[in-house]
C-alpha cells in the first residue's frame, strides 16, 4: 500500500494512488508498512494469534511450523535465547510426526542457539537427541561430525560434571542372559507397557551376560568406564513412576563395573 505521490511518466506528471483506500486501511495495517522493523513486529505480532488459533484447534503440525518461521526471524534478529526457547517448544512435534528430515533441522538450528546463549547443560541435552536410529540416516555426515566435536567439548565442562542424563539415544543397550535349564517366563510390567523376562536358576549356578552396545555417533568414542546396576523388577518400576527412570547407584542391589579406557566404535 502507498500514499498517493507523483512521478514521471514520458515528460508528462502521473499521479498514481494505491489500490486501498485509507479509509478502508486500518492504522495498524497502515503502520506495518512504515518500516521494516514495523513489518517485522506486526508480522510477528499477528502470527502469534494464528499459532494460538491454530493451537486451539489441534492443528498443531501449523502451530509448528510458523513457530520455526517466527525462531528464524529471533535468529536474524540475534535473540538466540527468545529463538531457542521457541524450538524447544515444537522439537517434539516433528518426532512425533516422524519428520526425520525436520525433526533434524530443527534440532541443528535449536544446538546452533544453545551454542550462541552458553547454557552447557541444556546445549549437552539437546545434542544428546541429535545423534539416534533416526535422525543418522538423515544427518549429514558434516553436521553430524561438527556436533559430536561439541558433544565431546560440552561433556569436558566443569558446569555440567555433575549434570546426569537418562537414557542417551545415541547409546543403545541390549542386554542378553544365557539361557538356564530351568527355564524362564514373561510376565508384562503394567506401568511402563514393557514385557519382563524372568529367568530360573539353581543355587550355585552361575549367570553370564552379554552386554551389547551400539553407537549412532559417527566417530569412536573413549569412556573412562561402564557400570551396570542390578534392580529388582519392584525397584525399576518404583524408579520409573517416581524417578522419571533416572536411575541412582542407591538404588541398585549390585553394582557390575567395566574400569579403564573403554573404547565404543559406531555401530554395535
Amino acid at each position: 500500500l502507498s500514499s498517493p505521490s507523483s512521478q514521471e511518466c514520458g515528460g508528462a506528471l502521473q499521479e498514481t494512488t494505491s489500490c486501498i483506500s485509507k479509509r478502508y486501511c486500518s492504522p495498524w495495517l497502515r503502520g506495518a508498512f512504515a518500516s521494516a522493523e514495523s513489518y517485522t513486529e506486526k508480522y510477528l505480532e499477528l502470527s502469534s494469534a494464528v499459532i494460538a488459533l491454530n493451537e486451539h484447534s489441534g492443528r498443531f503440525r501449523f502451530a509448528a511450523r510458523l513457530l520455526g518461521e517466527r525462531a528464524e526471524i529471533f535468529i536474524l534478529q540475534k535473540d538466540y535465547e527468545e529463538a531457542a526457547q521457541t524450538l524447544m517448544s515444537i522439537v517434539d512435534v516433528f518426532a512425533h510426526d516422524q519428520w526425520d528430515g525436520a525433526y533434524y533441522w530443527r534440532l541443528f538450528r535449536l544446538a546452533s542457539c544453545q551454542r550462541m546463549t552458553g547454557e552447557a547443560a541444556a546445549y549437552l541435552n539437546t545434542l544428546t537427541r541429535c545423534f539416534g536410529p533416526r535422525v543418522a540416516a538423515v544427518a549429514p555426515p558434516k553436521t553430524a561430525n561438527l556436533l559430536q566435536t561439541d558433544l565431546e567439548a560440552v561433556v569436558g565442562e566443569k558446569e555440567v560434571s555433575e549434570y546426569r542424563l537418562g537414557v542417551a539415544p545415541f547409546l543403545e543397550t541390549e542386554l542378553t542372559i544365557q539361557p538356564f535349564s530351568a527355564g524362564k517366563t514373561a510376565q508384562p510390567l503394567g506401568f511402563l507397557r514393557k514385557k519382563l523376562v524372568k529367568h530360573f536358576l539353581y543355587v550355585g549356578d552361575t549367570v553370564k551376560a552379554t552386554l551389547s552396545i551400539t553407537s549412532h555417533l559417527p566417530r569412536p568414542i573413549t569412556v573412562d568406564g561402564v557400570r551396570m546396576f542390578l534392580l529388582t523388577s519392584e525397584r525399576y518400576e518404583a524408579v520409573h513412576r517416581v524417578a522419571h527412570g533416572l536411575i541412582e547407584e542407591e538404588d541398585s542391589f549390585r553394582v557390575l563395573a567395566v574400569d579403564g579406557p573403554v573404547e565404543i566404535q559406531p555401530g554395535k
